[in-house]
């Protein structure tokens, strides 16, 4: 699957339309549906939806960390990268101010 889907739906799933829209179907599964027409006595079948919709968000959230972590190692590889730089750089000014206390 697509890491776009799974950033836009963590960002949905952490939105309080999300939110209020999930309070609002579970209240309308139990008070109507439950309630009015005495469908799902056991609370079985909003069980399965609410348990699905968990393991999808679960799947995509790992996609995202799984992102995440590649990010993070390209950064760490950059920094390392840099250090690497700077401390030639800092060999050469060394060398340099080693020169001049010889020569002087």
């Amino acid at each position: 699957m697509d890491t776009n889907l799974a950033t836009w739906y963590a960002k949905f799933r952490g939105s309080a339309t999300f939110l209020w829209g999930l309070l609002g179907f579970i209240a309308f599964w139990i008070g109507v549906l439950h309630g009015v027409f005495k469908l799902d006595p056991d609370f079985g079948i909003i069980n399965l939806i609410l348990s699905s919709e968990a393991s999808v968000s679960l799947a995509f959230f790992a996609m995202m960390q799984e992102q995440t972590d590649l990010h993070h190692i390209e950064l760490m590889n950059a920094i390392k990268t840099m250090l690497e730089q700077s401390r030639k750089v800092d060999a050469e000014i060394l060398e340099t101010v080693e020169d001049i206390e010889e020569k002087l």
